[in-house]
């Protein structure tokens, strides 16, 4: 049994990265959550940073995991960058060691369920031989940073953009923990991938007929813009 500390990346007035549908901070928080559940079924002791919409400093998180006397440290977080850039990225210490083992056995289950990672680190700048996150450098424990997708790349951002991919996320993470804690019959929530939307049909028939639409987003609201444009498309307008 292992006391493992889970930081929720962002909170509070801290949004972290952003795209026109969500904030980093709120789906964080939705994948910590599932995996502190399937970690805790595992008989794992969990602690975590957040489990609201609060605003907590790096040092702050820092003292939480050291005063847990936590085992292992994982920060959640989704990446954002210029729009161009794409896939998981998992940040370990630059000394290696068990935070680079933890890296690695998350990335093989972010892999699993199709998202592309590749484990890295950065030093700093300013003190050459430290490590450049604060949430790395200053707790007493492996640590690491886990970075799924980029919100502001289309592509990379469909692979997380539903409520269900978010507890597979959060389930790789978990999975990924327990592997390297030697556990390997695992019991999980009934995450199950869900049935086929009402909608379905009626989207793969506008997309055989060549209308544009890229996204599904079934349940969202329509804007206005987006009905003329359908309209439009249904004329045979042409911008």
């Amino acid at each position: 049994m292992a006391k493992i500390f889970l930081d929720v990346g962002h909170g509070g007035t801290e949004s972290g990265a952003t795209n026109k549908y969500v904030l980093e901070k709120n789906i964080n928080l939705i994948v910590a959550l599932e995996t502190k559940k399937v970690l805790e079924l595992n008989n794992q002791i969990v602690g975590i940073s957040r489990i609201a919409d609060t605003t907590l400093g790096l040092t702050n998180r820092c003292k939480m995991a050291n005063d847990f006397k936590a085992d292992l440290f994982i920060s959640i977080h989704h990446n954002a960058n210029d729009g161009n850039s794409k896939d998981g990225e998992i940040y370990h210490s630059i000394n290696g060691g068990i935070g680079k083992e933890l890296a690695n056995k998350i990335a093989i289950e972010f892999n699993r369920i199709g998202q592309p990672t590749r484990c890295l680190t950065r030093e700093s700048k300013n003190y050459p031989g430290k490590d450049y996150y604060t949430v790395i450098n200053n707790t007493n424990m492996p640590a690491i940073i886990t970075e799924f997708g980029y919100m502001d790349n289309t592509k990379d951002y469909i692979q997380f953009d539903e409520p269900f991919e978010l507890l597979m996320e959060g389930l790789a993470i978990a999975k990924g923990i327990l592997a390297h804690l030697g556990i390997v019959n695992i019991i999980t929530t009934k995450t199950e991938e869900p049935k086929e939307h009402w909608s379905e049909q009626f989207y793969q028939k506008l997309i055989n007929d060549g209308f544009v639409v890229k996204e599904k987003r079934f349940d969202d609201n329509v804007t206005r813009g987006e009905m003329f444009c359908m309209i439009a498309q249904e004329k045979n307008y042409k911008s």
